[in-house]
């Protein structure tokens, strides 16, 4: 893939339990050392543009607070675009917290060209983490993609809650050749339309999603439409009408081998 450029979107907002209160943008166009405040420089790329972002915090089996961070992306180019990067948390003198206060975006989403895309990532926070975060930032990487793509955007059929990773029951409509295997991400809102989070399952970041896979779910994607579960991690009580999801892979002769095992 070709390196579109690195970035950086500065998201305003203070952190409450119950999700947050965002501001105007401001970019950098490079990482800010540790100890360092964040500048303050418009900097995103021409022909991209991050049209919403938010999150939200909660608790979840395994941790007591779960931050969930989600953002939607429009692709003006004609490029097939991949969008990742990294979380920071900042305090209020605009410094990365020493201690939990980078995360990075396990994976990467994909947009195709002229058209929208979104994802995110979520991690466990400590209470103090959360006293002292005032703002966090998201250090964004755009490449292109060069390799032959197929995407599609599933209809959301239900949520299901399990102590393992939930799952995403979706019904997927694929007007190209049959293939197994996908990568996918999602973006997920609340009941007044603000997003929430968001997740990336990328299969070379997540190389044992096969231990998460449901009974019965074979990843197999036919010629047209067919019906799948995959994990997906979520708020709580997540709301299908609420959930979108991104799928894609790529579309070269190698297409039944691109996963692996």
């Amino acid at each position: 893939m070709a390196r579109l450029s690195r970035r950086a979107l500065l998201l305003g907002g203070v952190v409450g339990l119950a999700g947050c209160t965002t501001t105007e943008p401001e970019q950098t166009p490079s990482s800010p050392p540790r100890n360092e405040p964040v500048p303050k420089t418009d900097d995103i790329p021409s022909g991209i543009t991050v049209l919403e972002r938010g999150y939200s915090v909660y608790p979840t089996a395994r941790h007591d607070h779960f931050m969930n961070v989600g953002l939607l992306v429009e692709n003006h180019t004609t490029d097939h675009i991949s969008v990742s990067g990294s979380i920071h948390l900042l305090d209020k003198r605009g410094q990365i917290l020493p201690d939990g206060g980078s995360h990075p975006i396990l994976g990467s989403f994909e947009i195709t060209p002229k058209s929208t895309g979104g994802g995110g990532e979520g991690f466990p926070v400590t209470v103090e983490a959360l006293d002292h975060m005032d703002k966090y930032v998201l250090w964004l990487d755009f490449d292109v993609v060069t390799d032959p793509r197929r995407t599609i955007v599933p209809t959301i059929d239900r949520c299901e809650d399990r102590d393992a990773w939930p799952l995403i029951h979706f019904t997927a409509d694929n007007t190209g050749v049959e293939h197994w295997g996908v990568h996918y991400s999602t973006l997920y809102r609340d009941d007044d339309g603000e997003i929430t989070g968001g997740h990336i399952f990328d299969r070379y970041a997540f190389p044992t999603y096969k231990n998460h896979l449901p009974e019965g779910e074979d990843e197999y994607y036919p010629e047209g439409t067919s019906t799948h579960a995959l994990p997906c991690s979520y708020p709580p009580d997540q709301d299908p009408a609420n959930t979108t999801m991104y799928l894609w892979w790529g579309e070269g002769p190698d297409n039944f081998d691109d996963y692996g095992d």
